[in-house]
């Protein structure tokens, strides 16, 4: 279930210094500060060399943000609570052959935090992708995204951050176990056992039967069973299904543990299982 594609309007560049590029502008900054207070002219000019040579790696590393498309694929877009998501990041667009992109995908703790990985390097119209797995650990609605791109320079000096907006959404409910078939009490083999009829029904939709151990008592029909002299209950051709109502109290001073492995977890897993 891919993901839209991150356009090019939706895609931000932030530009900053490493540590190595602040190192080069502080050092070049006080050198020429000590030349121009010492009357070298030497010193000042060679420290302006160094100064600006983190701000010209900044305006000579080229953005391909411009030129790039990021696409999110996700094997299921809802789990349950303890499930892996198969996650897909594919980068299609101009970058140069032989250096790696480092990826970071943006992620909520309930998902595992950020996840990063790396992506070599690609031109023309190549496609680079690659896979990771993420294991789900609470129940709510996740939002994954937006993935941000690191782009260092070769001297590494310039840190670019590429910010791509898409975001995909990931709902996350209590784990469903299968269970047996549930029949309810007072069920019993009959068309209409166990069930109430319409209100409002006419008396030609009741079919009286025999009673069976188990039908409820309210719904024996006296007038046919001393009719027949069998004991008979009334059934209809047209009955409801049989319901129940499940009310769990999720107050959390009555609940203990944490999610996903809380008390009122397994009350809901319980809940949706039975439901």
């Amino acid at each position: 279930m891919p993901s839209d594609p991150a356009s090019a309007g939706s895609i931000r560049s932030r530009v900053g210094l490493t540590g190595r590029g602040w190192w080069f502008l502080g050092t070049g900054l006080a050198l020429a500060a000590i030349g121009w207070v010492q009357g070298w002219t030497p010193a000042v000019q060679f420290g302006a060399l160094v100064a600006l040579l983190p701000l010209a790696a900044a305006l000579l590393t080229r953005s391909p943000g411009s030129s790039l498309t990021l696409e999110r694929e996700l094997s299921s877009r809802e789990l349950a609570t303890g499930d892996q998501l198969k996650v897909t990041v594919s980068v299609r667009g101009r970058f140069p052959r032989g250096r790696s992109l480092l990826l970071e995908d943006a992620a909520p703790p309930e998902l595992g935090g950020a996840h990063r990985f790396a992506l070599n390097g690609i031109a023309g119209q190549g496609v680079s992708r690659s896979h990771y797995r993420l294991r789900v650990g609470a129940r709510g609605i996740h939002h994954l995204g937006p993935m941000r791109i690191h782009v260092i320079d070769r001297y590494g000096m310039v840190h670019r951050v590429i910010t791509a907006g898409s975001r995909d959404e990931i709902i996350v409910h209590p784990p469903v176990v299968e269970l047996d078939p549930l029949i309810l009490g007072g069920a019993s083999v009959g068309t209409g056992s166990g069930h109430l009829g319409a209100r409002g029904a006419a008396t030609d939709d009741v079919i009286p039967r025999d009673y069976h151990p188990g039908d409820e008592v309210r719904r024996i029909d006296w007038k046919a069973s001393a009719r027949t002299g069998n004991l008979m209950v009334r059934s209809e051709e047209n009955p409801w299904r049989s319901a129940i109502t499940l009310v769990i109290d999720l107050r959390e001073s009555d609940h203990r543990g944490r999610e996903p492995e809380s008390s009122v977890d397994a009350a809901l897993s319980m809940a949706a299982s039975i439901g």
